[in-house]
């Protein structure tokens, strides 16, 4: 916990922890205000942060389905493969240019 601006902070960084605060006891936690804030940029107006009320748990139910272990197992392979071909992009123009930027 940290003080930011007058205003207390909690940084988690463990991935189970933050599972269990997000998804595990969502019923109650209400992923609005701040947490909307801050991931707005990542997800723009997504339902994610509306109240957990019946709209939203029918929402959640209709897309379910993109949120399976195997399904978001073959997206980070996606990712990495795509972070990988970026990486080898920027060093190939770094090893090109004349200052060793791009």
């Amino acid at each position: 916990m940290m003080n930011v601006a007058g205003g207390l902070e909690l940084v988690v960084s463990d991935p189970v922890v933050i599972q269990d605060i997000l998804a595990t006891e969502n019923a109650y936690l209400e992923k609005t205000d701040t947490f909307q804030g801050v991931f707005k940029p990542l997800f723009g107006n997504a339902f994610l942060f509306n109240k957990t009320d019946e709209q939203w748990k029918q929402k959640r139910k209709a897309c379910a389905h993109a949120f399976y272990k195997d399904r978001l197992v073959h997206m980070l392979d996606v990712l990495r493969d795509e972070f990988v071909a970026a990486a080898d992009q920027w060093t190939t123009e770094i090893e090109a240019s004349s200052n060793g930027q791009t």
